[in-house]
């Protein structure tokens, strides 16, 4: 996916919403409530100025709730339009890694979507990656809420699958399209087996690429 983002293929991506606080069930039901009014592409989160970095405060803590303008809204963890998400992808240092990360500069980075080498053992995994070392900045321009089987083929498009025809006919579902199965092969091999009939909750960001 990081070639796909590179030439301006992949602009979406889903993330499952978590709820853990005790009213997680209340704010399902909200979630519900404007699904039914905004339809299937989901209800756009406008935070006005409150604009958070992804990057620097996605995963630090849970989702928490603002005076939206159609009622109560959880805080997207990844940010809201405006803010920047940096990439992570697979990479090695040119020549062995030695020191620890934090010493070394981007021209340093072999980046494994820049080769076509099949084996990747002696590449560092993305998890690892800091983000000084990241080549790409992502700006999201929107934010939307949905459920995950609401996705429309020009999302699963946008989210940088493209249509396949192959496999056995057991894989096929009635009226899926090849991007839509795509997407949820994608989906399924990310997130587990029974994901996408959990037909879960998620964010749709949508973003552009500012940088590398």
């Amino acid at each position: 996916m990081v070639r796909r983002i590179q030439s301006g293929l992949k602009t979406q991506t889903r993330r499952r919403i978590k709820f853990v606080e005790e009213d997680g069930q209340q704010r399902l039901m909200q979630l519900e409530r404007h699904r039914r009014r905004a339809g299937p592409v989901g209800h756009l989160v406008n935070y006005g100025n409150a604009v958070t970095s992804g990057a620097d405060t996605g995963r630090q803590h849970n989702p928490t709730l603002y005076a939206g303008d159609t009622g109560w809204w959880p805080w997207c963890p990844y940010g809201g339009p405006g803010g920047q998400l940096w990439v992570k992808e697979t990479f090695r240092i040119r020549g062995g890694r030695r020191h620890p990360l934090s010493s070394y500069e981007k021209h340093d980075v072999q980046y494994r979507a820049d080769r076509d080498e099949t084996y990747i053992d002696k590449y560092e995994s993305p998890l690892h990656m800091p983000k000084a070392l990241s080549r790409f900045t992502l700006e999201i321009t929107e934010v939307r809420v949905q459920r995950l089987l609401d996705i429309s083929d020009a999302d699963c498009m946008a989210e940088g699958v493209r249509p396949t025809v192959d496999g056995t006919a057991a894989d096929w579902r009635h009226d899926e399209t090849g991007a839509r199965r795509t997407f949820r092969q994608l989906w399924q091999s990310i997130n587990g087996p029974a994901s996408w009939d959990a037909n879960p909750w998620v964010w749709a960001i949508t973003f552009k690429k500012v940088s590398g």
